[in-house]
């Protein structure tokens, strides 16, 4: 037997660790690589071999091919530049004998270990796969085929002659697609290491499947991206689970999704450089959910085994759970180039609403110190430029040898951002405007919120900096994030920054800037940014938004990771003088009417999402967001008169006889316009003195300019006062 002995290699008399979720065992694996049958592939020009067992029709006949290998050595199989496997079972859809590949070894191919296509009745049980070329396993479109207990070392990607992007789906596992109907194919206890880009590509489950996980009990180590989560079909929640990852540079990422919710839970990993990414991508502004659970997340496994970690760089930036953002859209397999971004990362406008929450998480041994450095449970996704959702940590979450510096690690945007392709003359502001919720102590014994140093949203009296963070920790929750963006034709394009959010009654303030340019024309950036804005702002206090540019027509906003009772009231000033018109879910919230001399607490019987009153003279509104998911309150400028009308009547006999509604009523007797065009926003005295504002009637003439519609309108309104009067 000959010993390749490239690599360290590590031994012991027992696993590392067993947990409920799986055995951790990271002792070296030994494969014999050779049989007593051996097929061997020609050495010339890499022609290699093919074993193909297909199905196929002649004449009135169909021929269904079978094949049963058992303890056989498949050497230099496979064609270099095709997908022509060293064994393909291809179109196999009649039913049938079972064909199986068991305890047998295939090594040292030109190309593909081996290729399941639209076939069924297949069992891959206790195989060696050793140094495959770009991929090792593809399934596709499989049923009632079974691949399990098989050991997969070494997975190479191709090396091209030109410098270019072109990107080889190099894994040791690619299942890229399902079959239609109840799944059938059963990926489990599979052992993968040393896979150059990817070990397991695999889609995710129906989160109310009540089966055991089909695709589980696989460990995977030593390789570049070890497990990597795709969609299923039209799946809206989507799970992953039962997985082993140690010592990968990323052990589990999910960043191709279209899905309303995804799950991760039942996993064991320990010694990654990046043990678990969960990016949610879906244009939508509905919530985005990503549940983390029942997992165990370890940071130096081996401390016993001080050998283990002689080299520094084997024990120093260990990395948990990443924190990261969601997206408009994600990433698509299969993929012809690389991203601009890593898969981890965002090449991809950042999302509008989303959540992660974590519970259930054992944490075990995050430790740095003088020779292992850097090692982070929560760091932040330093490709996370734009929008990072709140993140909850939530009931069950243990530690054990865990240091308080080790939890968090935030960062500054680097100046290199600042720059016309990327985030404009200063850098883009997501990283300053991330929101972690404990909800239970987990950190440092007492709930509270996470943020990132930020000295101008500090509130000193509840807020201590942490300096190995890079953060401040606040007890309580005062704290939430307020998402708003420009919903014009041109929000990919007009840039109104900075805009800057204050409150004077406590000291805070904070500024922020638009998106970043993520899109790509050829080999040049597109010079587009989205107008969203994501900002961490102080619960139940009124914020003003000052805006550098002009306001757009339309926006819309939404209050994030706050608790059920919680809200904020916006405050901003128009500077054209129009209507505003408050819209939930698109119903019209009309404002509250103004009467001078009286209170007008917009939160006072409880807060109302969309909630709202308008400062005539002043063209400022201020408006209620509440902390429900579905509170999305939209403002849009409408085409409209303004009016003062003087009345000879006390503000008290006004309303004594209804005067208000009898108004309204008079107003749209006479123009014939419906009751929801005309707006009281405000009664003053003097005698009494009503502003109002009437919108014009949706202009659904192009022809027609908007300065036509305003005139139109106030010599409808002319006509109209003396019989008012």
């Amino acid at each position: 037997m000959c010993i390749r002995d490239r690599y360290t290699h590590y031994g012991a008399a027992k696993p590392d660790n067993e947990t409920k979720y799986g055995i951790l065992d990271m002792r070296t694996e030994v494969g014999l690589l050779t049989r007593s049958i051996l097929i061997h592939g020609s050495e010339e020009e890499a022609w290699g071999c093919r074993v193909l067992v297909a199905e196929f029709k002649e004449g009135e006949f169909t021929r269904r091919g079978r094949a049963v290998f058992d303890n056989v050595e498949f050497m230099n199989c496979g064609q270099y530049d095709t997908e022509k496997a060293a064994i393909s079972f291809e179109q196999i859809s009649s039913p049938g004998p079972k064909s199986s590949l068991t305890n047998s070894v295939i090594h040292d191919s030109n190309g593909w270990h081996l290729k399941i296509l639209s076939s069924r009745g297949i069992t891959i049980e206790n195989n060696f796969f050793f140094n495959a070329m770009r991929t090792s396993t593809k399934i596709a479109f499989a049923t009632d085929v079974s691949f399990r207990k098989n050991l997969i070392v070494l997975v190479y990607k191709r090396e091209f002659s030109v410098k270019t992007k072109l990107l080889d789906m190099v894994s040791a596992i690619y299942i890229s697609h399902l079959a239609d109907g109840p799944n059938t194919l059963f990926v489990t206890d599979n052992i993968i290491a040393g896979a150059q880009l990817f070990g397991l590509i695999a889609p995710g489950r129906d989160c109310n499947d009540k089966e055991p996980p089909a695709i589980a009990n696989n460990v995977i180590h030593s390789s570049d991206n070890a497990y990597i989560g795709t969609p299923n079909k039209s799946i809206s929640c989507l799970s992953f689970s039962r997985f082993i990852g140690y010592k990968n540079i990323e052990a589990f990422t999910t960043a191709f999704t279209d899905v309303d919710e995804i799950v991760v839970s039942e996993m064991v990993l320990t010694d990654n450089r990046y043990s678990l990414t969960v990016i949610n991508a879906k244009a939508t502004t509905s919530q985005l959910k990503s549940t983390v659970k029942d997992i165990v997340l370890s940071g130096l496994n081996q401390l016993s085994c001080p050998e283990c970690y002689e080299n520094e760089t084997e024990c120093s930036g260990i990395h948990g759970l990443r924190i990261s953002p969601t997206l408009q859209h994600g990433l698509v397999l299969p993929m012809e180039r690389g991203p601009q971004a890593p898969f981890w990362g965002q090449d991809e406008v950042g999302g509008f609403s989303g959540q992660v929450t974590i519970t259930g998480v054992t944490l075990l041994n995050w430790l740095s110190n003088d020779r292992c450095k850097s090692n982070f449970v929560f760091p932040l996704n330093k490709f996370a430029p734009d929008y990072v959702p709140p993140h909850i940590l939530g009931e069950g979450i243990t530690k054990w040898n865990v240091q308080e510096g080790s939890f968090f690690q935030f960062f500054d945007p680097p100046q290199a951002w600042a720059k016309i392709d990327d985030c404009g003359d200063w850098p883009c502001t997501g990283p300053k405007n991330v929101l972690i919720r404990d909800q239970v102590g987990t950190v440092l014994g007492t709930p509270g919120t996470i943020l990132p140093y930020n000295l101008g949203v500090m509130n000193k009296n509840r807020c201590q900096a942490k300096e190995k963070w890079n953060g401040i920790f606040c007890t309580g929750f005062d704290y939430g994030l307020v998402v708003f963006e420009s919903l014009d034709v041109d929000n990919m394009k007009r840039i109104i920054t900075p805009i800057e959010l204050s409150c004077a009654a406590i000291g805070f303030t904070n500024k922020i800037n638009t998106f970043m340019d993520h899109l790509w024309n050829g080999f040049y950036t597109s010079f587009t940014r989205l107008s969203r804005f994501p900002s961490i702002i102080p619960l139940n206090q009124t914020i003003v938004i000052s805006w550098a540019g002009t306001i757009p027509v339309k926006t819309q906003y939404n209050l994030q990771g706050a608790t059920n009772r919680d809200w904020v009231i916006l405050r901003q000033r128009y500077a054209r003088p129009e209507s505003i018109q408050v819209t939930v879910n698109g119903a019209i919230i009309k404002p509250v009417k103004l009467v001078q001399g009286q209170e007008h607490d917009l939160t006072k019987d409880g807060p109302k999402c969309g909630a709202n009153k308008f400062f005539f003279q002043e063209q400022t509104i201020e408006f209620v967001v509440t902390s429900d998911p579905n509170c999305i309150v939209r403002l849009e400028q409408v085409n409209s008169v303004q009016v003062s009308l003087r009345m000879d009547t006390t503000v008290e006999q006004f309303f004594e006889k209804k005067g208000d509604v009898e108004f309204i009523d008079k107003i749209t007797a006479v123009l014939g316009v419906p009751a929801d065009r005309v707006r009281i926003v405000s009664i003053r005295k003097g005698s009494v003195i009503v502003d109002f504002v009437i919108d014009a009637a949706k202009n659904e003439n192009p022809n027609i300019t908007t300065t036509e519609v305003k005139t139109a309108l106030k010599t409808q309104v002319d006509n109209l006062i003396k019989t008012v009067e």
